[in-house]
């Protein structure tokens, strides 16, 4: 066995993320509002959760899942797609990146939409806030703007 594979362990476990309350209820208050979660993902009550493996060493921790929850209303205009997350942390900071839906040919097929910093008061919680393209993706929300803790279960 190499080096890297013994430094490296692979943990099943959830990406459990509310995304952000007023915002679920301002689109459960549309009269075309929906939200959905397909292909392993899951809501539970106020919350979001996508199954799926970490990959954690001495780099930090890697959590790929699968799933997708979207939140859309308006005729279709709001349209928020949230496609296999993927977090990276390592430092106690980390990244928010999802499968961007509408990527063209010449463009990334993953985005990042938020910056997580880890919570002093709980392991695996992480304060979630936008980068400028979540900003773009919310379309109501600043870049920068808090939204709810991201929490990654069963580590």
């Amino acid at each position: 066995m190499n080096d890297e594979r013994e430094a490296s362990a692979v943990t099943s476990l959830w990406i459990d993320w509310p995304v952000k309350s007023s915002f679920r209820r301002y689109v459960e208050a549309l009269p075309d509002g929906a939200i959905e979660a397909a292909g392993g993902a899951v809501r539970q009550n106020e919350t979001f959760l996508w199954p799926g493996s970490t990959h954690s060493g001495d780099s930090g921790i890697r959590v790929s899942a699968m799933g997708t929850v979207t939140l859309s209303g308006h005729g279709g205009l709001l349209m928020v797609v949230l496609d296999r997350p993927l977090v990276v942390v390592e430092g106690g900071e980390g990244l928010l990146s999802i499968e961007y839906p509408w990527a063209g040919d010449h463009e990334m097929p993953r985005t990042t939409i938020a910056h997580l910093a880890a919570s002093g008061d709980e392991p695996d919680v992480y304060a979630v806030s936008l980068t400028e393209d979540g900003a773009e993706l919310f379309n109501s929300y600043d870049a920068g703007a808090q939204m709810a803790p991201l929490t990654l279960r069963g580590l």
